[in-house]
């Protein structure tokens, strides 16, 4: 009889573990996918010099720069996968998909893509002295 209890406190353990497992396994499914997409948190940029642009990604807000001068700034927030919606100050949305190290900025004004490169994973101070801080 002694062995007998030993012997279902080590099938109740193993079970335990076994039910701990799968659940660990399911969370590890469910959020691995957000986790392995990369984090777009950084600075982005496209163009030469002359006609530089980049978007600066900090905490919930975005920058976007066009030759050292801000001219859009706004919140952003994933919406699928790697997509993310950014939406200025004047209520305007955008789309952008993240992959890579690369955004793909969806310009629906003038009816393109235009590709950013990821430059630096921190959000970095560009322009004219805007800050970027929050």
């Amino acid at each position: 009889m002694k062995n007998s209890g030993q012997f279902e406190f080590k099938n109740v353990v193993i079970v335990l573990l076994i039910v701990l497992l799968c659940i660990s396994t399911g969370f590890l499914i469910k959020y691995g996918r957000q986790l392995g997409n990369g984090n777009i948190i950084g600075t982005y940029s496209v163009g030469e010099l002359a006609d530089i642009q980049y978007f600066v990604f900090k905490g919930d807000n975005y920058y976007k720069y066009k030759n050292q001068t801000m001219v859009e700034k706004g919140i952003y927030k994933k919406d699928y996968e790697d997509m993310y919606v950014l939406e200025d100050t004047d209520g305007e949305k955008h789309c952008i998909v993240y992959s890579k190290n690369v955004l793909y900025y969806f310009d629906t004004i003038q009816n393109y893509v235009i590709q950013y490169k990821k430059i630096d994973s921190r959000p970095v101070l560009m322009g004219n002295g805007e800050n970027v801080s929050d």
